[in-house]
């Protein structure tokens, strides 16, 4: 890995749509570990650029290369812990809606360990716009014909349901929930 104190965000927010699977791969890498730096005592990453880097991994879910949307949803962490509401809530609809994507179950699990860890290392503050953004996304998946599916909703909503479960949306669908699952274990 390169030395990134000396290396500009700006290059690697554009290295990280290059033409090239490798750029993209390491760009990736690289702006996580910039932002991880950034958030245990390193230089710190202004709030305009934070929210670019955001796009940009979150873009980088939908990257042709397996490899490359792999490397993004681990470097999402790094990402959570210092996000607001605004971008929890983008991350989480993203990675709720590609869980439930019936057209890409190989992706399925990279995603679901995606929301999975959003879930674990997003700040408290943030619950409502996790719950809300997934809730009804996840519910779908529970309902739908694909195990697999059924099964990484299942695993998410153990986690939402655990750190979040007094959250509102949560809440609210709690019946719907209890239903869904009981339904999956009774089928």
């Amino acid at each position: 890995m390169m030395d990134l104190p000396g290396r500009d965000i700006n290059t690697l927010l554009e290295k990280i749509t290059n033409y090239d699977k490798d750029e993209r791969y390491m760009a990736t890498m690289d702006l996580g570990a910039l932002l991880s730096r950034a958030g245990s005592g390193g230089p710190p990453v202004d709030t305009n650029t934070e929210r670019r880097a955001a796009a940009a991994i979150l873009g980088r879910l939908d990257d042709p290369s397996n490899d490359v949307q792999s490397v993004a949803v681990k470097t999402l962490s790094a990402l959570f812990v210092r996000v607001g509401p605004g971008l929890a809530g983008d991350a989480a609809h993203k990675l709720s809606d590609s869980v439930t994507d019936a057209s890409r179950p190989e992706l399925r699990d990279v995603y679901a360990i995606g929301l999975r860890s959003l879930v674990k290392d997003v700040p408290e503050a943030c619950g409502p716009a996790v719950c809300g953004a997934a809730v009804r996304a996840l519910l779908r998946g529970l309902a739908s014909d694909d195990d697999g599916m059924r099964a990484a909703c299942c695993d998410v909503f153990t986690d939402i349901l655990g750190r979040f479960g007094s959250c509102g949306d949560v809440a609210e669908a709690a019946g719907e929930i209890g239903d869904a699952c009981l339904g999956i274990v009774r089928g």
